[in-house]
């Protein structure tokens, strides 16, 4: 019988987990982007599309063409996905054909038809949106308060107000470390006191949230953070709690000492964001407004390792409006040394007028004048 196509995602599923050891939430994803149609969201009450396992699932993996693959493109794209999602789809069959082309698998590929399909032009990267540090304090200071808690969240019959000032009192803290450290949700929630070094003044991030498992960083490599004045001082407040103070205890913990949901932080976070006044900007660029801060005094490459970037280039974005902005004053020089030039050009142009309408005489008399 002709393998199909659905054989060869499962057996490409294993294969990622098992030998490639994927992260939990990358492996997630792809079985959310290669489910059945219909099958339910792993978050909410939606149903997911299928539309790789519509378009190819029952085809022989051998002979899907590459017209197949883009008339599964353009389905997308009819759907409204993005250039991303679509090439996000793309790579995701070709990966899968050059799986199924290995000699050491049975599907007996010969081409990958994924690649003969052309990559949809992406939009240019947004411009990166960050707080200033007021703008960070305010932000704390509404988590802190209470002011993103709807009635139903205030807990009345099971907190007590100390509990839920506590609470909210962490989740300030939880921002500004965020924002003053640069780490992602998923190193934020699974962070322990043994992790930080008071005496260096360092935070290590050696482990990380993917989907609902804790793993290496996302880089794969632990990283050293250096805490500056805000970020220390957050996390010695947080330090002299009654509880979960322990090494092996969670710096941002629940009421019971358990690690946070970090889709709940992100919830709250635009809550207290939102009853600040802030502007609309994602928990993620709280990250973005760490790198934004460090690489106004440390070079790219600190900064690189601070945030643990694979590459520089990812650093590199902070630097753009660093560097307009240091330019400015250079700037003005260059424009105010143009106006001055253009001036003397007025005035020598004035002078030449004035002599071609005058007498040798008067000329005469003119540069007499001058010398004395």
């Amino acid at each position: 019988a002709k393998l199909s196509f659905r054989a060869l995602t499962h057996a490409w599923l294993v294969y990622v987990e098992k030998v490639k050891r994927i992260k939990p939430a990358t492996l997630r994803d792809y079985r959310f982007m290669l489910a059945e149609p219909g099958n339910a969201h792993l978050r909410g009450s939606g149903h997911a599309r299928g539309l790789v396992m519509a378009q190819l699932g029952d085809l022989a993996a051998a002979e899907v063409t590459a017209s197949d693959v883009e008339q599964l493109l353009a389905r997308l794209e009819d759907g409204g996905g993005s250039a991303r999602t679509v090439n996000k789809h793309r790579q995701l069959l070709c990966a899968i054909f050059n799986y199924g082309a290995s000699p050491t698998t049975k599907f007996q590929i010969t081409a990958n038809p994924a690649s003969l399909t052309p990559k949809r032009r992406e939009d240019a990267p947004k411009r990166i949106e960050v707080f200033s540090v007021e703008q960070i304090e305010a932000l704390a200071r509404s988590a802190a308060d209470g002011q993103w808690r709807k009635d139903r969240d205030r807990g009345r019959g099971r907190l007590t107000l100390a509990t839920i000032r506590e609470q909210d009192a962490q989740l300030g803290e939880l921002l500004r470390v965020a924002a003053y450290t640069g780490l992602r949700r998923g190193e934020l929630v699974t962070l322990r006191w043994r992790s930080i070094d008071w005496g260096e003044r360092v935070l290590t991030v050696d482990v990380a949230l993917s989907a609902t498992v804790e793993t290496a960083p996302k880089s794969g490599h632990f990283r050293h953070v250096p805490l500056a004045d805000h970020p220390l001082a957050a996390l010695d407040r947080l330090s002299r709690r009654e509880n979960f103070t322990g090494p092996g205890d969670y710096v941002f913990a629940s009421i019971t000492g358990d690690r946070l949901d970090a889709a709940a932080i992100r919830q709250r976070y635009i809550r207290a964001r939102d009853a600040a006044g802030l502007p609309a900007l994602r928990f993620h660029d709280l990250r973005h407004t760490a790198g934004s801060l460090l690489v106004r005094h440390l070079d790219p490459v600190s900064v690189k390792e601070i945030l643990g970037h694979a590459d520089l280039k990812t650093t590199e974005r902070y630097l753009h409006a660093q560097r307009a902005s240091a330019l400015a004053p250079a700037a003005t020089r260059a424009f105010a040394t143009a106006d001055a030039g253009a001036a003397d050009r007025d005035r020598l142009a004035a002078a030449r007028e004035l002599l071609s309408s005058m007498t040798p005489d008067e000329i005469q008399a003119l540069l007499s004048g001058s010398a004395a």
